[in-house]
């Protein structure tokens, strides 16, 4: 086991690591089409975790089918579902401003776009122990929600 250099942690590089990895997502989804890129987050979450790392995957995961076999994939580790949710006219809002302010945003959704995802959404069932976050109310909240989860699965 190598560890890196301490200024391999700097601002420099984890933008730059950020930026490849963006670069990559955007080949892989050009390359194998949407329908892909889930199975290649689920193979590299497998990889990593058995590797001992920890692992967030951050995607929509809209489609039941793509929990499931995420999860069946990772079986028998634990796999939780974080669902973030806010009212329509909040998202509206957080979209104008972004726009507005030129936030680069790796998102170019529209809000047709996130209108028609969300209408086409499958909810989660029972069985896939979904958290939901709603990001309309504070941070402090949602934190301290999500630390009470974690304490009693770890209990």
């Amino acid at each position: 086991d190598s560890k890196l250099p301490p200024e391999m942690y700097s601002d420099h590089w984890t933008e730059k690591t950020y930026k490849k990895l963006r670069y990559a997502f955007c080949f892989l989804i050009n390359r194998c089409g949407c329908q892909h890129i889930y199975i290649y987050i689920r193979d590299t979450a497998k990889m990593l975790l058995e590797d001992g790392w920890s692992v967030i995957l951050v995607a929509k995961y809209d489609r039941r089918r793509h929990r499931c076999s995420l999860v069946e994939t990772l079986s028998p580790l634990p796999v939780r579902f974080v669902h973030l949710v806010a009212p329509l006219e909040q998202i509206k809002k957080r979209m104008e401003m972004r726009s507005m302010q030129q936030i680069k945003d790796p998102s170019d959704a529209t809000f047709d776009l996130v209108t028609s995802q969300l209408n086409s959404f499958e909810n989660f069932d029972s069985s896939e122990k979904a958290v939901v976050i709603d990001t309309s109310v504070s941070e402090h909240e949602n934190v301290e929600a999500l630390k009470a989860i974690l304490t009693e699965e770890m209990s």
